[in-house]
């Protein structure tokens, strides 16, 4: 036994009785809004949260189940397994990193290829995993990524890249690297076929495998902007003709500058890449003017306190008409002479795009009771930044509503004296300029209190301090007993004998 494990004090052992009873896995703690939600009800609700509508990450296999049918699915490049020939080492070696992932994930590698239907339509789907190294492109990756290809095209049929990616791995070298050529020269079979290829980025995707699949000659569209390419220049400023997987590169012949995160797309028509390109931008300045108008419960208070908003209005979408007529009727009684309750529109059903327009609309907040969102309301919804909020229970939809317009109501402004001060002297500094020294008579003196001027109990002057100094130093506080020097901000009419008085200013909410 060595002389630590004499020191450290024995282990405790516990029973199963200091077990917990509830099953690990059953709650969901969302990053966002930190709710918590069944973990059933956040997977059947595609992974994101019904509270704040927060977008979790999804595994590869995941996405495929949300994409293909559940019959007809057939694997592609599964007996593919990466091997280390390098015999890379960094602080792991590379087969124990391969051996932690697999693991963690269940998976031999970070692309998923599998053919299937979607919607009755044959398709190949790749979609990589993150979890497993980053989704970091390796040999393997770009290996069954080339037989998703290939599958496609002896299929004649589309072939779609989900991409969630860190880059190149680095522990393969240049052969993550030469993924590039590979993928890029596999690209060319479905362009020779006259088969869509369909790239979705994902978050996260990084490094080159976000610009793999741009070449010279291509129609380039990225955000609001379009053009063709006319020149590749890469890090070196040297004209490349093709750029892949983890190679920068500088892009010429776009009508404009892209705004950092915008998506990059090839298309083979520039005249369709313009009318996309000008859609965007029509649509950017239309969701930015929704976004302004948008309504959420935490900030109407704001709009109110300008004068824009004087009615709350609701939109409220139940599971049966007796809860509809319920809640709406408990709501209406939250009026009050300051805030008044609306209800635009209330119906049986789920929350369909037309409610979600209908909210940007009138600017109203959207109320599900024991109702969802469907898929197209959601995106739509988050694209504009209309709150949508679910409730089972009507006490919990009139409490959150309450509480909200408790808020709204103006707060009630209290003072509170919190000490005063007699001005002994007067001097004045030429770069400072007029400074009382005083002596704190009862309580404390604050920096950022406010403070009244006596001359003969009769108020001079009400203001804020400037600074507060104690023995020259700046301080925050002196208390009952002690001298300071006090600069009264914007006044400097004082004299010896003067009073000081400081309080605050403590608003106290009001609630209905």
């Amino acid at each position: 036994m060595s002389w630590l494990d004499k020191i450290l004090p024995p282990k405790i052992k516990r029973e199963g009785k200091g077990e917990s009873a509830v099953p690990e896995g059953l709650w969901h703690k969302c990053p966002a809004c930190s709710a918590t939600v069944y973990a059933t009800e956040l997977q059947q609700n595609a992974k994101v949260c019904p509270k704040c509508n927060h977008h979790n990450a999804m595994s590869a296999r995941e996405r495929l189940d949300l994409l293909l049918d559940e019959e007809g699915r057939e694997e592609i490049g599964d007996n593919v397994k990466p091997t280390d020939i390098l015999k890379f080492k960094d602080s792991k070696k590379y087969p124990e990193r391969l051996t932690a992932a697999k693991k963690a994930t269940g998976e031999d590698d970070a692309l998923v290829v599998m053919k299937g239907k979607m919607n009755g339509l044959p398709v190949v789907i790749a979609a990589f995993e993150f979890r497993f190294i980053g989704g970091s492109m390796g040999s393997v990756v770009g290996e069954r990524f080339v037989k998703g290809v290939r599958r496609a095209v002896a299929d004649n049929c589309t072939f779609i890249c989900v991409a969630a990616s860190g880059g190149a791995r680095m522990q393969e070298g240049l052969n993550s690297l030469m993924q590039m050529t590979k993928t890029s020269a596999s690209l060319h079979l479905l362009n020779e076929k006259g088969l869509p290829f369909i790239s979705v980025l994902t978050d996260p995707t990084m490094g080159g495998v976000s610009a793999s699949f741009a070449f010279l000659g291509d129609v380039v569209l990225a955000g609001q902007t379009s053009g063709r390419v006319r020149a590749m220049l890469n890090e070196d400023g040297r004209p490349v003709k093709e750029a892949g997987p983890s190679i920068p590169v500088e892009i010429q012949g776009l009508a404009d500058v892209p705004q950092a995160g915008d998506e990059f797309m090839v298309l083979a028509d520039e005249r369709r890449a313009r009318e996309i390109a000008t859609y965007r931008a029509g649509k950017f300045r239309n969701t930015k003017l929704a976004r302004q108008q948008a309504a959420k419960l935490e900030n109407v208070f704001a709009d109110m306190s300008a004068d824009e908003v004087k009615q709350l209005p609701i939109i409220i979408k139940a599971d049966v008409q007796g809860s509809q007529e319920a809640l709406s009727a408990s709501l209406l009684k939250l009026s009050t002479d300051e805030v008044k309750v609306q209800v635009v529109y209330a119906a049986v059903g789920g929350i369909s795009e037309s409610d979600v327009n209908l909210a940007i609309a009138s600017n109203a907040i959207v109320l599900g009771f024991n109702v969802r969102a469907e898929a197209g309301a959601r995106k739509l919804a988050e694209a504009n930044d209309v709150e949508i909020r679910y409730y089972n229970i009507i006490y919990d939809a009139v409490d959150d509503l309450k509480a909200a317009m408790s808020g709204m109501l103006a707060p009630e402004q209290k003072e509170e004296v919190i000490g005063s001060a007699e001005i002994r002297t007067v001097f004045v500094a030429s770069k400072i300029g007029t400074v009382a020294g005083s002596y704190v008579t009862s309580g404390v003196v604050r920096r950022d209190a406010h403070f009244r001027l006596l001359r003969d109990h009769v108020v001079i002057y009400t203001g804020e301090l400037e600074s507060l100094k104690r023995m020259k130093d700046d301080v925050r506080e002196v208390k009952e007993g002690f001298e300071c020097g006090i600069k009264l901000k914007n006044y400097n009419d004082i004299r010896e004998g003067d009073q000081l008085e400081f309080f605050e200013i403590k608003e106290i909410a009001r609630t209905l």
